[in-house]
């Protein structure tokens, strides 16, 4: 197998030459690539190995996101990136992968959130959340995955507590939570 953990830059035709000629070996992994143009990460939605990780990836434009939607693995990983509008999500929703991990995040607005609703893979990562209202959560219900994972929340007022609750897509771990009031815990319970 063919790790480049290590590199920080990709070009186009670099990345053509990982997806065609060293796809057999090439393991998908990229994790130190901070940036990436729409024509590399075209290229890269082509790679028909299961897992296209670019966890280095620290921010995406909407033309960006829309050329990894392509992607149809197992999972694209976005690991890096804290923030992300509305467009962008737009964008990322449309991602063929059976999942989607934006494990980076750390702020999710309700806008943004209505457009992530539309992803239609098998499991969403948020896991870099550590607070999230009811607002926001209220914005997702739309969601069609099987899983939803929250695992970062460290914190959870009431009203979120009970949306979170009543989202079906939600696997029910909190193992980041370091407070809970006694409403909150009521609402999840």
């Amino acid at each position: 197998t063919l790790h480049l953990d290590g590199l920080a830059t990709l070009s186009p035709d670099t990345a053509e030459a990982l997806v065609g000629g060293c796809a057999k070996k090439w393991v998908g992994v990229l994790s130190q690539l901070d940036e990436i143009d729409p024509a590399t990460a075209k290229v890269l939605a082509e790679f028909e190995g299961p897992y296209l990780w670019l966890a280095g990836v620290v921010k995406i434009d909407a033309d960006t996101g829309n050329a990894l939607a392509d992607f149809k693995g197992d999972g694209l990983y976005l690991n890096s990136i804290s923030t992300i509008d509305m467009p962008i999500a737009k964008a990322l929703a449309n991602v063929k992968a059976k999942g989607l991990a934006l494990n980076g995040l750390t702020r999710l607005d309700a806008d943004a959130a209505t457009a992530l609703a539309e992803f239609k893979g098998n499991w969403l990562d948020l896991n870099g959340l550590q607070k999230i209202n009811a607002t926001t959560i209220k914005a997702i219900t739309g969601l069609e995955v099987e899983v939803l994972r929250l695992k970062g929340l460290t914190t959870i007022e009431a009203d979120a507590a009970e949306a979170l609750a009543d989202l079906t897509a939600w696997d029910g771990q909190l193992p980041g939570l370091t407070t809970l009031d006694a409403e909150a815990a009521m609402k999840l319970a």
